[in-house]
């Protein structure tokens, strides 16, 4: 989040900033993974040569970011539709 705080809006400062949290991050178009298979990224996070190869500012596309979670990044989501969902699951 620091780079939003900063005001960096880069795709890649941010993917580095979660790489430098310890998340793993894949490119996403739209909501879908950009990759044939991103198994890879579920036990090792990328090198910071791929995520710039990804995420850089001379990308013809321009990939959303995924956070994959988990045991590779430590984090769990869990997501809820609606507040009273959210409300249920956390009682």
């Amino acid at each position: 989040m620091r780079s939003i705080m900063s005001g960096v809006l880069t795709m890649f400062a941010s993917a580095k900033e979660y790489l430098e949290d310890g998340w793993s991050v894949i490119p996403l178009i739209g909501k879908r993974p950009a990759l044939g298979s991103w198994k890879e990224y579920q036990e090792r996070q990328p090198t910071l040569g791929t995520a710039l190869h990804w995420f850089g500012e001379q990308r013809e596309i321009r990939y959303n970011i995924g956070v994959v979670t988990g045991r590779v990044s430590g984090l769990v989501v869990v997501d809820c539709e609606t507040l009273e969902e959210g409300r249920r699951f956390w009682r």
